[in-house]
């Protein structure tokens, strides 16, 4: 029997040339199934030839490499482009609550940096070229991003938010819960939070001249925040309309963090590009999203995850009616939506959640070595607009990890 192996061809061929005047590489990849055309069928027996990091051509086959050129043998793989996730959280300790309070005395910003590489190889890794982050420490993640662009740190290409912007006690409110006295360390230090549109622009500048490369600002509440102020709207619509314009004005993309279908249909009339989690949709919120022609990021294991780790106790108790109620509407509107997705942008993400079984992959050099693979869910339905989150591209820039191991570390901030 075959083994079928997902290959992420960017992790496995040369780097492109950084400086001017090195020798030129060119690398022969013989593959014995290759998708290359999305939604057609897959090649078989294949030559993927790669020079200076870029692929130039497949021809039908197995072709000899030319002189002085590399050959990774993939005969008996499944060979496919670098899949892309919209929506992952790379910086700290994720996927383990309990932990990350425990240890916040003892951690700080450079070990939670540490683990932001770790996490980064292990995307890489699982077959992710490209990532959207949308949620670490602004300095810290622009400073992993052009580590990764310069060849400097495996991982794959980042397009960064730095931190979500908030309005005072919303969901990225860093003091929420916190003692009086730790909570004004942290207000002291905090730029992500805004309230009015004045300060909003502030604070979508803020971000841009920390390095981000997309704006992301909270809608609504969120389940994981300590406070127990819902799930509803959170910004009013002449602070989300700040946002979204001064963004656009500096040339960044934004999404917006929404739960509740207020909180959505607001940021949708605002001009925002896509919406994270979605969780609560009716029927006009769906048609605001092909209005507008704005993405829908499911998440949707996030708020699976987070009522289990409620209810096991790993959380704190004002998340527990939040994660029960996204975790109940969650599904239905998903199906709602990818019904109507149509002629839309309903963008669903092909989400690797469960990594149980181990089977082999191939690393940069061409060895195999053992690596979970990861169990996929079901695929949406698909229209001429609509997109699966996982897009495979050879070098692009997407559904975050279930938090079990070996995806630990890659937080689901819900």
């Amino acid at each position: 029997m075959i083994k079928a192996w997902m290959i992420g061809l960017t992790a496995i061929v040369a780097a492109p040339v950084l400086a001017q005047g090195k020798p030129s590489t060119t690398t022969y990849i013989q593959a014995g199934t290759v998708l290359d055309r999305p939604g057609q069928a897959p090649r078989g027996n294949t030559t993927i030839i790669v020079r200076d990091g870029k692929i130039v051509e497949l021809r039908d086959g197995f072709v000899a490499p030319e002189q002085g050129a590399r050959l990774i043998d993939l005969r008996t793989a499944f060979v496919l482009p670098g899949m892309v996730d919209m929506h992952v959280h790379l910086w700290g300790i994720g996927g383990d609550p309990m932990r990350a309070r425990l240890e916040a005395l003892n951690r700080d910003r450079f070990d939670d940096e540490m683990t932001a590489v770790a996490n980064a190889r292990t995307t890489l890794a699982a077959g992710f070229t490209s990532v959207r982050d949308l949620g670490g420490d602004p300095r810290g993640i622009r400073a992993l991003r052009d580590a990764i662009d310069a060849g400097t740190v495996e991982g794959p290409s980042i397009t960064n938010a730095g931190e979500m912007i908030s309005v005072t006690g919303g969901h990225g409110d860093g003091g929420n819960g916190l003692a009086e006295e730790f909570a004004d360390m942290v207000h002291a230090k905090e730029m992500n939070l805004c309230d009015g549109p004045d300060d909003c622009r502030r604070a979508v500048r803020a971000q841009v001249a920390l390095g981000a490369r997309v704006i992301k600002f909270a809608a609504t509440g969120g389940v994981l925040s300590n406070v127990s102020g819902g799930l509803g709207r959170a910004m009013t619509p002449e602070e989300m309309r700040a946002i979204i314009e001064t963004a656009h004005a500096l040339g960044r993309k934004v999404a917006a963090h929404s739960h509740a279908a207020e909180g959505t249909k607001a940021a949708l009339e605002a001009g925002v590009d896509s919406i994270e989690h979605g969780t609560f949709l009716d029927d006009e919120t769906i048609r605001l999203f092909k209005t507008k022609g704005a993405y829908l990021v499911p998440t949707e294991i996030a708020p699976v995850a987070a009522l289990a780790q409620a209810r096991g106790g790993a959380l704190p108790p004002a998340t527990i009616v939040k994660a029960e109620a996204a975790a109940a509407a969650m599904a239905a509107s998903h199906r709602r939506a990818y019904a109507a997705g149509g002629e839309g942008r309903v963008r669903h993400r092909y989400r690797r959640v469960e990594a149980r079984r181990q089977r082999h992959r191939v690393r940069a050099d061409g060895q195999e070595r053992a690596h979970p693979r990861p169990r996929r869910s079901p695929p949406p339905r698909w229209g001429p607009q609509t997109c699966s989150g996982a897009t495979t591209s050879a070098r692009s820039h997407l559904a975050r990890p279930r938090t079990s191991s070996p995806w630990r570390g890659l937080r689901c901030r819900t």
